[in-house]
């Protein structure tokens, strides 16, 4: 059995403990470093784009991902920093600077499962080529742009069979969306449909499907079409596990009308949530 001395042990020790402050020295210089450019990026760009490729790969994702949340995030320095094995996007906070070339960039991202976009200033042509690649996806979000429409839900409902949770929240679908979904045999489970032109034709079209079963959130707010306060109440009853919906009433509408409604519909049950304003 070897021995180890005293002072042997204490060097030993000693030597240890400095490797350990180096590390975690290392990583606080890292964490500056990274500060430093994100905090001047804007002003010097060109050369932060160039000095790019020198810097490692785990250092320029976490510059990334603080520009992204900044929404200086640019579509240069995102197809030098994109993980291409990343399976979540929240990108919400880059808003129009996720561009038709931004769409190009994420769609080598093959194993996507979760996506989020928020005011993109990209086409829905780009928008469509991109969404066909994620065929694992489960949650997408495109929410505030007129370019995320009918043709593109086509394109997701075909290539995403695995869908099942969908936010178009303030975009351009309609009710022809909502049939595409339903031919298709999504089985949402979760859908805002909120801020758009869906009527009461389009949520038909749903019911017509598996998602009268899977469905057990639904948001519709500020849709205008879907407003009436017996239209409220035939969509929630009619979809059999809805656990979770909210709604707003039409401007003007009788008041005996709205309080007949409500009383209609189911009172929440532990883990559900019954959320609507009056008036529209």
């Amino acid at each position: 059995m070897r021995s180890v001395s005293h002072d042997n042990y204490d060097l030993m020790r000693r030597r240890h403990q400095f490797q350990l402050e180096s590390s975690v020295e290392l990583g606080t210089l890292q964490q500056l470093a990274v500060s430093v450019i994100v905090t001047a990026y804007k002003d010097h760009r060109e050369e932060w784009i160039k000095s790019m490729p020198c810097i490692p790969k785990k250092i320029r994702q976490e510059i990334c991902k603080r520009l992204m949340y900044k929404g200086d995030l640019d579509n240069e320095l995102f197809s030098l920093c994109v993980d291409v094995d990343r399976n979540v996007w929240d990108l919400r906070t880059i808003r129009g600077n996720f561009t038709s070339e931004s769409c190009a960039v994420l769609s080598q991202c093959k194993s996507l499962e979760l996506l989020r976009l928020s005011y993109p200033s990209c086409s829905s042509a780009a928008l469509t080529n991109m969404l066909k690649n994620f065929t694992q996806l489960r949650l997408l979000e495109v929410t505030n742009t007129e370019e995320m429409n009918d043709s593109v839900i086509e394109a997701v409902a075909s290539s995403c069979p695995h869908l099942e949770v969908l936010n178009v929240k303030g975009t351009a679908v309609t009710n022809q969306g909502m049939l595409t979904i339903a031919n298709l045999q999504l089985k949402l489970s979760e859908l805002d449909i909120s801020r758009t032109n869906i009527s009461r034709e389009g949520v038909d079209f749903l019911k017509s499907g598996p998602m009268k079963e899977t469905l057990k959130l639904l948001r519709f707010n500020r849709c205008e079409m879907l407003g009436s306060a017996k239209t409220i109440r035939d969509i929630v009853l009619s979809f059999s596990n809805l656990k979770d919906y909210s709604f707003d009433f039409i401007e003007g509408e009788d008041e005996a009308e709205i309080n007949d409604a409500l009383n209609q519909l189911p009172g929440p049950t532990p883990g559900q949530n019954v959320f609507f304003n009056i008036p529209l």
